[in-house]
């Protein structure tokens, strides 16, 4: 019999089990885990809402619900993000776990009207499960992709455009980005309480003494990993050859087996004039403290190809879908424009 259930610290290894049993498949194998304690650091942005599913005291699937302000259809709501879903692995052909999960999400955790989530555009698995609509699961719309770009920090070129923000400079921070990011889906609220809280650097840029681009230089590896559990035998006798390269190129090494990838997230990025961005770039990869800085950008934003060419990053791209869990959900045809930080 499946029952659902709140998550709380008792069950912090059958989460972390769950995440780690369920790779993302490709020439690398990678986990997205929250090693030592999955919620060592709950509440990291927003207000998170874990679920288990359970047989008896047999941990079958998990999954998650974040809620968080941000923006959609031009105005500042409440947003619902679906995220950390993961079945068992003798159990992942029981879509009765998901249509249970999503139960237990409508009828205990209020869910806002507007939630989605982000699916591996190369996972064809799950996104023709949920795209085709079965009775008892919610509608998918598919909002847009997301390119997330793991850039090698030694490309950076200091051209001093950065500097750090004071405190008493945040609230500038928080207007700027959110003028900059309001006509875009998805994208986050920050706030200075939430910023003065991590004790994370702020970043400004400024021109003439007006305010052009801001950042969060974010390393989330104390909570929060990506690690490489295998890889292809292809990509195994390759590695070796490969990682020369990168090292002379400066371009992202593969990581050792069972090894956390050393990245830090460029998050909550903006620039108000969009010919500043790749400078911008470059400049934040010298203060980068970890060999590999991470940024999302929308995968028909109009700079993508250049930056694409000029840091020659690894690449990742995710669909974001809207998930329709009551009647009557409107998204406007928007740019979408999620924290990759976040996801």
């Amino acid at each position: 019999m499946i029952t659902l259930r709140a998550a709380t610290a008792e069950h912090s290894s059958d989460l972390l089990r769950l995440l780690e049993d369920n790779a993302m498949q490709g020439a690398v194998e990678m986990v997205m885990t929250r090693r030592p304690d999955y919620f060592a650091n709950q509440h990291y942005f927003g207000t998170e809402y874990p679920l288990l599913a359970q047989d008896g005291e047999r941990a079958l699937g998990m999954s998650q619900l974040t809620k968080h302000q941000g923006f959609v259809n031009g105005q500042v709501t409440e947003l619902g993000y679906l995220n950390s879903l993961r079945i068992g692995r003798h159990d992942r052909n029981r879509i009765r776990i998901l249509k249970a999960g999503y139960n237990y999400i409508r009828q205990h955790l209020t869910p806002p009207e507007h939630c989605y989530t982000s699916i591996a555009s190369d996972n064809k698995t799950a996104r023709s499960l949920l795209e085709k609509g079965n009775i008892g699961l919610p509608k998918y719309h598919l909002l847009g992709e997301l390119s997330t770009l793991a850039i090698c920090s030694k490309r950076g070129r200091r051209s001093n455009l950065w500097q750090r923000v004071a405190l008493e400079e945040y609230p500038q921070i928080v207007d700027f980005y959110h003028q900059q990011v309001a006509g875009y889906q998805l994208t986050p609220r920050l706030s200075v309480d939430w910023l003065r809280q991590t004790e994370l650097p702020v970043l400004g840029y400024y021109r003439n003494g007006q305010l052009c681009g801001c950042a969060v230089i974010w390393n989330q590896q104390r909570f929060k990993q990506v690690i490489a559990v295998g890889y292809s035998l292809a990509a195994r006798i390759l590695k070796p050859f490969y990682n020369g390269y990168a090292g002379l190129t400066h371009r992202v090494r593969l990581p050792a087996i069972n090894s956390t990838l050393d990245q830090s997230f460029l998050a909550f990025f903006a620039a108000s004039d969009k010919n500043d961005i790749i400078p911008l770039i470059d400049d934040a990869l010298t203060h980068c403290p970890s060999s590999v800085m991470t940024l999302g950008m929308g995968a028909d934003h109009p700079l993508l190809a250049k930056v694409t060419q000029r840091f020659s990053p690894l690449i990742y791209q995710t669909c974001l879908y809207g998930v329709e869990l009551s009647q009557g959900v409107h998204w406007d045809q928007r740019a979408i424009s999620p924290e990759a930080a976040i996801l």
